[in-house]
C-alpha cells in the first residue's frame, strides 16, 4: 500500500518524531549494557568489524519502539536484517554506528535511524549517546542540538552527508 503526496507529507512529521524516540530508546539500551559491563564483543566478517551486546540491545529497542507505533512498516536493521512491512514506510537502522570506537572507549559513535516513504528519503536522525547531541534531517531542512553540524551541499536528502561536531570549551 502506498501513500499519495498529501498523505506522505502528513506522515513525515509523525515519522520524524518516532525516529527521534527510536534513537533515544537505542541510546538508553546502549547505556544499560555499558552499566551492566557485559559487552560480549564479537567480530563479524573482519577482525575489526565488531558487534556487541550494545548493538543488539539498541537494535531491539529501536525496532520495538517503531513497531509499537507502526506495526505495518518495513525495518532493515544492521544486526537482524529485514523485517517485512506493507505500509510504504521503510526504516533503516544502524543501532550503534561506530562500534569500533565504542569498543575502544571513544565517544565517536552514534545511534542512526532513517526512514523512507514510498522509496524516497524522508527523515534521518543521529544521536551520540555520550555527548547527548543529535541531528535530524528531513525534507524541510536540518536541526541539531548541542553542537554544530556540517552538511554536504546537495539538493537531494538521499545524497546528503551530515556530521555533528561538539566542541568543548
Amino acid at each position: 500500500m502506498s501513500m499519495g503526496n498529501n498523505e506522505m507529507q502528513d506522515d513525515v512529521g509523525g515519522v520524524k518524531q518516532l525516529a527521534l524516540d527510536a534513537v533515544r530508546a537505542g541510546a538508553a539500551a546502549i547505556r544499560a549494557v555499558q552499566k551492566d559491563g557485559r559487552l560480549d564483543i564479537q567480530t563479524k566478517g573482519s577482525p575489526h568489524h565488531f558487534v556487541t551486546a550494545a548493538d543488539k540491545a539498541a537494535e531491539g529497542a529501536i525496532i520495538r519502539t517503531i513497531l509499537c507505533d507502526r506495526p505495518d512498516d518495513e525495518i532493515v536493521g544492521e544486526e537482524t536484517g529485514q523485517h517485512p512491512g506493507r505500509s510504504g514506510v521503510r526504516w533503516l537502522v544502524d543501532p550503534l554506528d561506530g562500534t569500533l570506537n565504542f569498543v575502544y572507549g571513544r565517544h565517536e559513535y552514534a545511534v542512526s535511524v532513517a526512514a523512507e516513504i514510498n522509496d524516497e528519503p524522508a527523515v534521518g536522525v543521529i544521536l551520540r549517546p555520550v555527548l547527548e547531541d543529535w541531528a535530524v534531517a528531513d525534507r524541510s531542512g536540518i536541526s541539531w542540538s548541542l553542537g554544530t553540524a556540517s552538511v554536504s551541499e546537495t539538493t537531494r536528502l538521499g545524497d546528503a552527508l551530515i556530521a555533528v561536531h561538539r566542541y568543548r570549551e
